[in-house]
């Protein structure tokens, strides 16, 4: 079937005004693991590896956006983030939402500036809920994850994978990055409609898919 023609929903409070997140603990690591095994043996794969892997890494502290105090709202977002929304398709026109995007990011990074709060706008409020409404780790096939690793964590992390893939049990692919981006989809702050999508900084789950393809081409012609 081919795909209709024309705007895509949902997409019109979509802003990456955020400045990339600097890791806290050494590096910002994205894994993409997929099961080898459908079905139920794919899952018992996975559940076994997870168990491992949760023995690790610490959890939450993996979190990259794990300190609150990193994310301080930028006052004037780049014109390269700005860019990047203008591009999306919209009702309201190109003036009114270039003054409404650097607008709202100069009064959120204000009442930050103040102590959290500047008349209805609780930017502490919002950064807080901010940390519980990211997926730093998803399921998509199979686990999509962005940690912040300390070093001898990430030298753990994939010797283990490294095992797994051996083992025929799954194939995975990697990308690391110094810091951590995040995409956000904003309906009402104030009323914690918000959801942010994290990724290692230059496009972190896109180098991770490329290695985790070639890996699978190899795979493929050895077969």
């Amino acid at each position: 079937m081919d795909p209709e023609k024309g705007d895509l929903p949902g997409l019109e409070n979509l802003s990456c005004r955020w400045h990339p997140i600097p890791s806290n603990r050494g590096c910002i690591v994205s894994i993409i693991i997929d099961p080898l095994a459908s079905g139920e043996m794919g899952i018992k794969a996975l559940d076994s590896l997870f168990r491992e892997l949760y023995c690790i890494i610490p959890g939450q502290a993996a979190s990259p956006l794990g300190k609150l105090d990193q994310l301080t709202p930028p006052a004037i977002p780049s014109w390269r983030s700005i860019a990047r929304e203008l591009k999306i398709p919209h009702s309201s026109g190109l003036f009114k939402r270039l003054v409404k995007a650097y607008l709202g990011s100069f009064i959120l990074w204000l009442a930050w500036r103040v102590g959290g709060k500047l008349g209805r706008v609780n930017a502490r409020q919002y950064l807080s809920s901010l940390q519980l409404q990211s997926d730093f780790r998803k399921h998509a096939g199979g686990p999509r994850m962005v940690l912040d690793l300390t070093p001898d964590e990430l030298t753990a992390t994939l010797k283990l994978l490294d095992a797994a893939e051996a083992r025929g049990d799954i194939i995975y692919g990697t990308a690391i990055s110094e810091a951590s981006t995040l995409t956000c989809l904003v309906g009402d702050f104030q009323a914690d409609d918000h959801i942010h999508f994290v990724d290692g900084q230059a496009l972190g789950f896109w180098r991770a898919s490329v290695v985790l393809k070639d890996k699978r081409i190899a795979r493929t012609e050895k077969m």
